[in-house]
């Protein structure tokens, strides 16, 4: 199996219909179904617009099918291929399966059911699947643009946040994927700090971002944001090792004591805080260790990209959002960096 050509995410953004069923559905049902992904598709970009550091743009196709074992489909015409689908299914029978981790074992990180009907029933949102999805959600019209928006807006996030360095490595690797998804309702109940009631086990997949819709439905990126990171860094084992802080002065303590670090030049590392740590989340601390002389011009100019300053000078320290943390690769004879997360007060 080539490794670079696993499957990212499932997402079909049109509806799934049996072809025996149709005569049960109307024109304007479908036509609803298909106006709310395309209602949630609109938000999703317009959401994308101003966010880039938190949220990445990402294209979603559509596929229209009518086949009744859609999980023979899935596997033999998107298994190894990088598109993102969301599969909702209107009216199908159940589907029996052979093998309960086909989702995994077709290199799919993950894949929800979506049964929509038109009667004003009970919200059913992200319950365990027996023919083998990451999630089933049963909704109605009027809850479906929402639910198709919160599945975007988590996608884009998480792969926004797979693409910082420290977590790269991890995209290619099928069994962490299901990993992320199998593992997020247990997360979310540590990181909110709440009594989460899920309606089935603590284990399976939700998206993140249903939790951090604020009460105009608008998204708080940053808390979103965080979360994501917190999530990776826990199943990487490295959260526990995370320097938290709530002021400058708790920071400077800390560097003041870091073994690597030589003289402090407190004025410049308190401008550059505030400067650049104005939300709560994770940052990373990046501190000059050499002498740019000797070093090529091209290189250079990247430490001081990094860094700032005016003139010939360059300043000696600075603050990256973990998001930009693919800046400093391959950087390390110039920087000594860490890791740590601001709690703003």
């Amino acid at each position: 199996m080539n490794n670079d050509q696993f499957t990212r995410y499932i997402f079909f953004s049109n509806p799934f219909i049996e072809v025996t069923q149709e005569e049960n559905l109307s024109f304007s049902e479908i036509a609803d179904i298909n106006l709310s992904i395309r209602n949630a598709c609109d938000k999703y970009n317009q959401l994308c617009m101003g966010n880039a550091k938190l949220i990445e743009r990402l294209n979603f196709f559509t596929v229209d099918r009518h086949d009744v074992d859609l999980i023979s489909y899935i596997c033999n015409e998107y298994a190894y291929k990088k598109n993102i689908r969301l599969l909702i299914n209107y009216g199908m029978p159940e589907e029996k399966v052979d093998d309960p981790q086909w989702v995994l074992n077709n290199s799919i990180h993950f894949i929800v059911k979506c049964e929509v009907d038109n009667q004003n029933l009970e919200l059913k949102l992200w319950h365990r699947s027996k023919e083998g999805y990451s999630a089933l959600v049963h909704t109605n019209i009027s809850n479906l643009e929402q639910i198709i928006l919160d599945i975007l807006v988590d996608i884009a996030v998480e792969y926004k946040v797979l693409n910082i360095a420290k977590f790269r490595s991890q995209k290619l690797n099928s069994s962490f994927l299901s990993l992320i998804s199998s593992q997020k309702k247990s997360f979310l109940k540590e990181f909110l700090v709440d009594n989460i009631a899920f309606d089935e086990d603590s284990f399976g997949y939700c998206p993140f971002s249903s939790f951090f819709r604020k009460s105009n439905n608008e998204y708080d990126l940053n808390e979103l944001h965080r979360c994501w990171v917190s999530f990776m860094l826990k199943l990487i084992g490295d959260l526990d090792n995370i320097l938290q802080v709530k002021s400058v002065d708790e920071l400077m303590k800390f560097i003041e004591s870091w073994k690597r670090h030589g003289s402090l030049n407190k004025k410049q590392l308190i401008s550059k805080f505030s400067d650049k740590c104005t939300q709560s989340g994770y940052y990373v601390y990046v501190r000059l260790k050499r002498s740019v002389i000797g070093i090529s011009d091209d290189r250079k100019i990247r430490v001081k990209t990094i860094l700032g300053g005016k003139g010939n000078t360059i300043n000696h320290c600075t603050f990256i959002p973990i998001a930009y943390m693919h800046e400093i690769n391959n950087m390390n004879d110039m920087f000594d960096f860490f890791i740590f997360e601001f709690i703003k007060k």
